[in-house]
């Protein structure tokens, strides 16, 4: 009965420390960031992850070519977060990267992106992810 209630408590005790959002959570598939895409002829943002690490947030994602664009495409990736009321909190931008073309018969292919806010995303922010042709320009803002 003694070692039955010791491990009930353990349990709850762990059980308190996991609810809640964890460090390796991704906030956007939780619906704890919201997320906005801003789409462009060039590329397309296919999917983002953001997760909070260390005191800001570190967000990832992929892209593919715009629709009918065969030429090479070299661009680079703009990440914003909002507050809740539509206010730039931080921006940051991506190195200039190579959008993989697609491989007739195989679809398309995507090329990865990764950026880090220098700011932890509070729940109810939205995240504003936009892909540019060319190089990054500017220092990310605020």
């Amino acid at each position: 009965m003694f070692l039955h209630r010791n491990v009930s408590g353990a349990a709850l005790l762990l059980a308190a420390a996991l609810g809640g959002c964890s460090a390796g959570e991704d906030l956007v598939a939780t619906g704890a960031v919201s997320l906005g895409r801003v789409e462009s002829q060039h590329g397309r943002v296919t999917w983002v992850e953001a997760r909070r690490r260390g005191g800001g947030t570190d967000v990832t994602g992929g892209l593919v070519r715009g629709e009918g664009s065969t030429h090479r495409v070299n661009g680079h990736v703009d990440v914003a977060l909002l507050d809740a009321e539509g206010r730039l909190v931080r921006s940051v931008q991506t190195p200039e990267m190579h959008v993989r073309p697609s491989r007739p018969g195989h679809g398309l292919r995507q090329s990865r992106f990764a950026a880090r806010l220098p700011v932890a995303a509070a729940d109810g922010s939205r995240l504003r992810v936009t892909y540019h042709p060319g190089p990054p320009c500017g220092d990310g803002g605020p």
